[in-house]
């Protein structure tokens, strides 16, 4: 849906609610309609996983820890791509920290690897120490950020103008998510839309997984209570828990 039809639709439902409510309408402006917008789309980001980006570093000989972007919300794999050949891979597998620190020090080819939060921005710990400057690709779940009045035309979730242009653009999630992303708007100004929020995540979450368990996903606070940007393919999702979200 476009980013325009979509606040269109939010102001008329809005308003009717207020009307059938009794209660006096407030006045939105487009950068709190568009706060509002981002919460609701991180929220959805972290529950559903449905944006992804991949990242391509290359490797130092003798660096075992790389830094990854402040938008890394969690880790989907990393390949190796041989002389930064994406047509000679292999996958590392990812291990406890504690795994890695217990082991000798060796100098080779990645085998494995850690995720590390010391630090607002996370890093890729790899073991054996690389010794070439080979190429990783790392595939992971996007964080949204929140709107901030200093954005001009784009944020994670579409684009947008603040000087009375109005919405434009396409949300970035398909178009399954619109009426999802319509009641966490609505959500925000009634809060006893939660219900129709959460009955509507639980519906979708039925659909991306063809009635598989929702008990591997990040359901909590709904059934309880230069990079590459791209969508995941939505007809199926495979369990992951996003641990900390």
């Amino acid at each position: 849906m476009l980013l325009s039809e979509l606040i269109y639709v939010f102001k008329n439902d809005y308003s009717l609610e207020c009307l059938k409510r009794g209660t006096k309408e407030i006045h939105l402006f487009d950068k709190q309609i568009a706060l509002m917008l981002s919460k609701t789309c991180s929220n959805i980001q972290k529950k559903f996983g449905v944006i992804e980006q991949n990242e391509q570093i290359t490797l130092i000989a003798g660096t075992d820890k790389y830094s990854l972007t402040q938008s890394f919300m969690s880790i989907k794999n990393i390949e190796y791509w041989y002389q930064g050949n994406s047509a000679s891979t292999k996958v590392l597998i990812q291990r406890p920290v504690n795994e890695i620190e217990k082991q000798s020090a060796l100098n080779g080819i990645p085998e494995i690897f850690t995720m590390l939060f010391n630090s607002s921005i996370p890093q890729i710990w790899l073991y054996p120490n690389p010794t070439v400057a080979d190429t990783i690709n790392v595939n992971y779940k996007l964080n949204f950020n929140l709107y901030s009045p200093s954005q001009v035309t784009t944020g994670d979730f579409g684009d947008y103008g603040i000087t009375g242009n109005g919405f434009s653009g396409n949300t970035v999630f398909p178009t399954l998510f619109d009426n999802l992303l319509l009641l966490g708007l609505m959500k925000q100004m009634f809060k006893d839309m939660e219900t129709d929020y959460r009955q509507e995540a639980i519906i979708l979450l039925g659909k991306l997984t063809n009635g598989q368990s929702m008990k591997d996903y990040n359901m909590q606070g709904v059934v309880e209570g230069g990079k590459n940007l791209k969508i995941v393919d939505t007809s199926y999702v495979k369990p992951q828990i996003h641990y900390g979200q």
